[in-house]
């Protein structure tokens, strides 16, 4: 079974609660065991956006089924801080995201390129950016980017000629930013626009979701390219 690592919980001094993201199966969860991971190196597999091949046992009748075992069909390259932050930002947003336990292959298959592509990109500085980006498209409520307007209302997500009366909105220059960042990661912003545009994307899906709250990671990432 082909799955994406999300998240990793501990349940026992044993045990822990592996959250993936899977090709056929959709969200699933599923027991890791201490002596597994010891034995087959489990341990370096299951690491944020991880790309696994997988076997599992047990399940069913409201039972989490256990890994029995587990390998990497895509190595990472992530030795540096800024790669290894993104891949964590990333999952968390998955993982308080990906609710449904529905499969969807061409969402499977976006976020296995993601997985490679932080390795990849040139400037990976932006990864995150368009992915906020494409994946809002994938969840039902991409920004009008496109739309003619100077203002662009986070509440409704279209655009606006006048500013709302609220501070909930991305300007004009953002959203140029956006449409750019929507073909390619390779676009220069500055520092303060790199972190302007990430802390509003962030409040644009607070805002979307009813669920989604500020990741825990967006401190560290802010901190990284600061």
């Amino acid at each position: 079974m082909e799955a994406i690592v999300l998240h990793i919980a501990k349940y026992t001094d044993r045990a822990q609660i592996v959250h993936l993201y899977t090709r056929d199966g959709g969200r699933q969860q599923m027991m890791l065991y201490g002596s597994a991971q010891k034995r087959r190196g489990q341990n370096a597999v299951f690491q944020p956006l991880a790309l696994i091949d997988l076997q599992s046992a047990g399940g069913g009748q409201d039972r989490m089924a256990t890994v029995r075992e587990a390998v990497l069909l895509y190595v990472p390259q992530r030795t540096d801080v800024v790669r290894q932050t993104l891949s964590i930002f990333i999952a968390e947003v998955l993982y308080r995201t990906l609710t449904h336990p529905l499969a969807d292959e061409q969402l499977f298959e976006y976020l296995k390129q993601m997985t490679e592509r932080i390795d990849r990109a040139e400037m990976p500085q932006n990864i995150h950016l368009s992915f906020l980006l494409q994946y809002a498209n994938y969840l039902g409520f991409m920004p009008m980017i496109y739309s003619d307007g100077a203002y662009l209302d986070m509440t409704t997500g279209e655009t606006a000629s006048y500013r709302p009366l609220h501070p909930h909105y991305f300007d004009s220059k953002e959203i140029e930013q956006m449409q750019q960042l929507m073909e390619t990661e390779q676009v220069f912003l500055s520092r303060s626009e790199r972190q302007t545009l990430l802390r509003k994307l962030v409040d644009y899906y607070t805002i979307q979701l009813a669920d989604f709250y500020e990741p825990k990671s967006l401190e560290v990432l802010t901190e990284v390219f600061s």
